[in-house]
């Protein structure tokens, strides 16, 4: 009797303590898969420069534009979606970019609108909560995605006047990281000057 009493307590504890541990490295494997990945900013040159994979999206009006419509300015292209913590963690930044630079870059946040998880009214319900004035881009087609190979977002894109590729940064950035890519389409400017509330964000 003790003997099949000590079984039914052993049986339990030891299972139990397997499944905390294939929990535990499960947990493990899920968190290294979804925190987002950084690549070092590249300063531009022959080997990193070439023609940025042009796409179509579309605008606010469903109405199609390719990033090559935007030839002959520095193009910021950023790929985000509301469900995404970190593409929400950066906005505040690209909108301080939007309001401080719009006059001498474009800035595109292109949205991966899958009609179901994000659609247009969520995107558009999310900008209107949050106050965001930067134009969004829907990739309702997955050309964008495709174009640029996303695995991961956010992801963030440089092109420069002539459609060149200049950089690309996988992860959520700061103030001062975004700063240094705005450097980069626009050679000669200083930091970027961000306000302090958002900054210290």
């Amino acid at each position: 009797m003790e003997q099949s009493k000590l079984s039914r307590i052993l049986i339990p504890a030891a299972l139990l303590a397997f499944l905390l541990t294939v929990g535990t490295f499960a947990y493990r494997q899920l968190r290294e898969q979804n925190e987002p990945e950084t690549a070092p900013l590249p300063e531009p040159s022959a080997e990193n420069a070439g023609a940025a994979p042009d796409f179509s999206v579309q605008d606010a009006d469903a109405s199609p534009v390719h990033l090559s419509d935007f030839r002959g300015r520095p193009v910021l292209i950023n790929f985000w979606a509301t469900w995404c913590p970190p593409c929400r963690s950066e906005l505040p930044y690209f909108e301080e970019a939007y309001r401080t630079y719009s006059d001498r870059l474009d800035v595109m946040m292109v949205d991966l609108t899958d009609g179901r998880q994000e659609t247009r009214e969520i995107v558009q319900d999310f900008l209107t909560e949050n106050g965001y004035t930067f134009p969004v881009y829907y990739d309702t087609q997955g050309s964008a995605s495709q174009a640029y190979g996303l695995y991961s977002i956010p992801q963030t894109v440089c092109v420069d006047a002539e459609g060149n590729l200049l950089a690309s940064h996988i992860g959520a950035m700061t103030a001062e990281e975004l700063s240094e890519y705005i450097a980069l389409l626009l050679p000669g400017e200083e930091d970027a000057t961000w306000n302090s509330t958002t900054s210290q964000e």
